[in-house]
Formats: C-alpha cells, sequence, structure tokens
C-alpha cells in the first residue's frame, strides 16, 4: 500500500506521509488505517497532532474509499517525545478541535494565494 501522496484540500496540494497502513477484516467487512510517529524536541500539541490525523485520514479516505472502510480510531498520530497518542475519532467527538481548514485558508491569506 502506499505511504505516502498529494491531496489536495482547498486548493492547497498538501504531501501526506504515513509510517504505516493497515487492513484487516471484521465481519466480511475491510478496514483500513495508519500510524504516524511524529517526533518534535519539546514535543507537538495535541491540536497539532490533531491536524496531522485530518491529513492522514482525508489521504486514506482519497486513495483507499473505494475498497475499504477507514477507521477514524485507527488513523492515530503518536508523539515520541511525549507518548501522547491522538485518533481521527477524537476530532470527530469534538475532543481536539478540527483545524485543517482554518489552517490552510490561514496559509493561502499569508501567502496571497
Amino acid at each position: 500500500m502506499r505511504k505516502s501522496g498529494v491531496i489536495d484540500v482547498k486548493g492547497l496540494s498538501l504531501k501526506v506521509e504515513t509510517h504505516h497502513i493497515y487492513t484487516w477484516n471484521i465481519d466480511d467487512k475491510d478496514f483500513v488505517g495508519a500510524i504516524l510517529f511524529a517526533v518534535q524536541k519539546d514535543g507537538y500539541k495535541p491540536n497539532e497532532l490533531g491536524v496531522f490525523t485530518e491529513a492522514i485520514n482525508t489521504f486514506l479516505q482519497y486513495n483507499y474509499a473505494d475498497k475499504y472502510i477507514v477507521s477514524p480510531t485507527f488513523v492515530k498520530v503518536v508523539d515520541v517525545m511525549t507518548n501522547e497518542i491522538i485518533d481521527y475519532q477524537m476530532i470527530l467527538d469534538k475532543k481536539i478541535p478540527s483545524l485543517i481548514m482554518s489552517s490552510i485558508e490561514d496559509f493561502k491569506r499569508f501567502n496571497k494565494i
């Protein structure tokens, strides 16, 4: 399975990378999930990790949703410095704010794109 690629979000091309993409089958339904191990000296804030999960979920939807059910609880980012684990389900449950769209809009506005 392809672990990286470019997705288009609101007219901005984003390169998305994962470390592992995995599939499994339950009751004749095929699921897909992914994990990314993120490293930054002082660690990431949970909101920052949430942006990564949003991008990875979008990548999985674009590339695998025709063959698999993308499982939000198994789209995970692990901060190896703080051991914080964020999954896309936390975005859907509003435990972590969705920031990818507002971040892209801010980036486009700042860079006059």
